[in-house]
């Protein structure tokens, strides 16, 4: 007989069998499907080949994976019970070593916490409480947790299934106790603790799989004398078990992530079917994933026979499918039989070190083709829409709920993983005194459409993120573009899109399809504290997406009036009406929302939007690129303009939605108002063609795109800036153009009312009003010394709206609380 020694003993104390038949997650009771399918026999063999000398199965509210396994050496019964507080908040107790008699008595008991409690001390029975910070019936507050430190001495503070940061304020959490807190919480709530040293908790820990795939991925230790060569004795398994009542374990392992949760869900969903169609042979596994899209498909009664089911699945995979079916048909048949045929194998339980590489390729397989089917239906969608056919649009949409529902175990799992965020933060601080939650400093992602663009949106963006690197925050720019872009001094995350969307009614202009499910893991893994989005395009409707998914707080930047673009794009209020609600839905879901204009303010309230989260968002300006001193006399010659004349200018993007008509026959009455100016364009874009027709027998000195050092210089060496745009929420180059000293004459509307200090700073003349626009143009060019003294005064107010200073205010901690805002202006002194 070998000598024995002190070693520990290890056995995961929280693992599942195919008799945890009840699932909670929605997507396998849909399909029939039972919450775990692993064998008990090939549990056993699996924990024992990962290093557990002793094995038990926890199955909920059942004993008989326990008792098939009874027979073999170092094992004990155990059951995850479901038990009950008055108000019906659910919590789970795993029970170690019990007899059948003993499961029997839980069973009867189990409907009230305190009489089951009360029951297992008295039978001294082993037992913990399961991932105690876990919400299983969503019921689960601060005050239900505290009763559960007095109630249990010993909890799972490892736990394989739930995310590091619920398992670290769990460990917080034990780890704080002490004997007065404890006392505290007895009195508070009425409950005998078990011990008078019920602060010291036992702590174990446990895979909580379900699928086979993750068997012993944390286990408890227990420091016993024993024979590692020789088979396990039933003292030993007593002794083990005493250690447990005793509070004389440690738990160690590794926790799990959103991915391998998700792959859990496809491989219980593969056994099964695998096991209901294929008998647990190594049969085809591609008729068996048919078999299993078909069901997906279906949505005949629940009530038929499975014969029956089966024959009428058959039936449709012979006709000629639809084109959901098709898709949803080559998404399981042509790729997925690849990671089908390593999973036919058992590898996943025989070969451990396969998991995370499989968690890996199966989100790299899934995520690929869902992003490939959903821009295809929306494409279809939104060519629909182009055509006039609302129905159709809403046909293409509805075809992609096979997809979507292919794709569901990750968006569970995500959902899953992040959900009870705020419960472990109020937990937390109530039982430690510390947000064991929060990050050591913030860390931002900013997410936009629009980024390698030349517009205000992009160009926002940009200096926001440098000037936050200056600053030395985190900030990271997320968006999703096949153009070239300078990312220097920035933080830049590029997607590649799946594919481009154009629009109704513009072609000239697309949006990238950005891959969602990669958007997501990127900022689960980057652990990103808060999401900012500029546009509702496709990447800001995955930020959206993003945000709810990891539970993060998401701000909007209401950078564009999109309804105003819609009209001057379609001639149709019923369209602007569509714009108007579409937009107020997307922001609705925002935690804040910032408006660069106190006009646009009082627009957004007007359409219903939610007043308390509306913030000012005024922007800056560089002074030092934008300055008088980048001012010089013969600028305008390089372009062909005369010497010693005039210049009055628009800069800007050249587009429809600029009201382009106000600026050309503006130009055209200010020659006649001011015969020796000259009229010039800075800029480009879809609308120039329009612009150049309109302006046919002017003398129009055209730039196109300028940048830099010489879109500073053309900026300086302007005398008038004209501005007729209706739509700009601020109006970048109007501030732009002030800092550099330069008066504007803008139309009364949308954020130029903000920058401008009319009769001091420029002029302000009635939207759409060409003449008005002229005559307040060619009375700044007439007269020097008003001209000199506006852009003085311009350039003495723009030039302290700082970005640095912008910044500052836009991530004050404040500015993330809902608060009241002003929609008038603050009163300005003139001069």
């Amino acid at each position: 007989m070998r000598p024995e020694s002190a070693a520990a003993v290890r056995a995961d104390l929280h693992v599942h069998t195919r008799y945890s038949d009840r699932p909670s997650e929605w997507l396998l009771r849909r399909i029939g499907a039972p919450e775990c399918y692993t064998e008990p026999l090939a549990l056993y063999h699996a924990a024992r080949r990962r290093g557990m000398r002793l094995v038990t199965t926890t199955d909920h509210n059942d004993l008989r994976g326990s008792l098939e396994i009874a027979h073999l050496p170092g094992t004990f019964c155990s059951v995850e019970a479901t038990t009950y507080f008055p108000d019906g908040c659910k919590v789970h107790v795993l029970i170690h070593g019990l007899s059948e008699r003993q499961f029997g008595e839980v069973q009867r008991l189990r409907a009230s916490i305190f009489e089951m409690v009360a029951y297992l001390r008295a039978e001294r029975l082993a037992h913990g409480l399961a991932h105690p910070l876990y919400s299983v019936n969503g019921k689960l507050t601060v005050a239900h947790i505290e009763q559960l430190i007095v109630l249990f001495d010993c909890w799972e503070t490892l736990n394989s299934g739930s995310t590091a940061l619920e398992n670290t304020v769990v460990q917080a959490i034990v780890a704080h106790l002490d004997g007065e807190l404890v006392s505290r919480l007895a009195d508070a709530h009425g409950i005998e603790p078990a011990a008078t040293d019920s602060w010291r908790k036992g702590t174990i820990g446990g895979s909580d799989d379900h699928s086979g795939l993750f068997i012993a991925r944390a286990s408890t230790a227990v420091e016993l004398p024993h024979d590692p060569a020789a088979e396990p004795t039933a003292a030993e398994v007593s002794r083990y078990l005493d250690a447990i009542r005793d509070r004389r374990t440690s738990a160690s392992g590794q926790t799990e992530t959103a991915l391998s949760f998700a792959h859990a869900l496809y491989a219980t969903i593969f056994q099964y079917y695998r096991g209901r169609f294929l008998g647990n042979g190594a049969g085809d596994a591609r008729a068996m994933l048919m078999h299993l899209g078909a069901q997906l498909l279906d949505t005949s009664p629940r009530t038929l026979r499975l014969s029956t089911k089966v024959r009428g699945w058959a039936d449709r995979l012979r006709r000629a499918p639809k084109p959901a079916e098709a898709s949803f048909r080559t998404l399981l048949t042509v790729s997925l039989p690849a990671l089908a045929a390593e999973w036919s194998g058992d590898g996943h339980i025989h070969r451990p070190e396969l998991a995370d590489d499989l968690n890996r390729r199966t989100f790299q397989l899934v995520s690929k083709l869902a992003n490939q089917l959903i821009f295809q239906f929306t494409r279809k969608a939104v060519k629909k829409v182009g055509d006039g056919s609302l129905f159709g649009s809403l046909q293409a949409v509805s075809a992609m709920a096979p997809v979507a529902l292919s794709v569901s175990p990750y968006l569970i799992s995500f959902r899953h993983h992040h959900l009870g965020k705020p419960l472990y933060r109020d937990a937390s601080i109530r039982l430690t005194g510390i947000d064991h939650t929060a990050a050591s400093r913030p860390k931002r992602a900013w997410f936009t459409d629009t980024f390698a663009d030349l517009n205000g949106v992009a160009i926002t963006v940009q200096t926001m993120a440098r000037t936050a690197r200056l600053l030395g925050d985190e900030l990271t720019v997320v968006t999703s573009t096949d153009a070239p872009f300078d990312s220097t001094g920035l933080r830049v995350e590029n997607f590649p899109p799946v594919g481009a969307l154009k629009l109704p009614e513009n072609d000239s202009f697309s949006l990238a399809f950005p891959p969602l499910l990669d958007l997501v893991a990127y900022c689960e893994r980057e652990r990103f504290t808060h999401l900012i989005v500029s546009t509702p395009g496709p990447v800001g409707l995955c930020a959206l997406a993003v945000a709810k998914l990891l539970n993060l707080p998401v701000s909007g930047v209401y950078h564009t009036d999109l309804p105003a673009y819609i009209g001057r794009y379609t001639d149709d209020d019923g369209m602007v009406s569509l714009g108007w609600r579409g937009l107020r839905a997307f922001y609705d879901e925002m935690d804040a929302i910032y408006v660069p204009s106190r006009d646009y303010l009082r627009q957004l309230i007007g359409r219903g939007f939610d007043p308390t989260k509306l913030r000012l968002f005024p922007h800056g300006v560089d002074a030092d690129r934008f300055s008088p001193a980048w001012r010089t006399a013969d600028f305008w010659t390089d372009y062909g303009a005369p010497t010693n004349r005039p210049i009055a200018a628009y800069l800007g993007r050249v587009a429809v939605e600029k009201d382009l008509d106000t600026l050309a026959d503006g130009f055209r009455q200010l020659i006649r108002l001011v015969p020796d100016v000259v009229p010039v364009v800075v800029g480009d874009g879809p609308g120039m063609g329009e612009l150049r027709r309109r302006l046919v027998g002017v003398p129009v000195v055209f730039t196109g795109f300028l940048t830099g050092e010489r879109f500073s210089r053309a900026m300086a060496s302007t005398d008038v800036m004209l501005f007729p745009s209706t739509t700009d929420t601020f109006g970048n180059v109007v501030l732009e153009a002030q800092s550099a000293g330069v008066p504007v004459v803008a139309a009364d509307a949308g954020g130029p009312r903000d920058i401008l200090i009319d009769g001091v700073t420029g002029l302000l003349v009635p939207p759409g009003d060409a003449r008005a626009l002229a005559e307040a143009a060619a009375r700044l060019l007439l007269d020097e010394p008003m001209r000199q003294r506006f852009g003085r005064a311009a350039h003495e107010r723009a030039s302290r709206q700082t970005w640095a200073r912008v910044y500052a205010d836009f991530v004050a901690p404040a500015a993330t609380q809902p608060r009241p805002v002003r929609a008038e202006p603050e009163p300005v002194a003139a001069g």
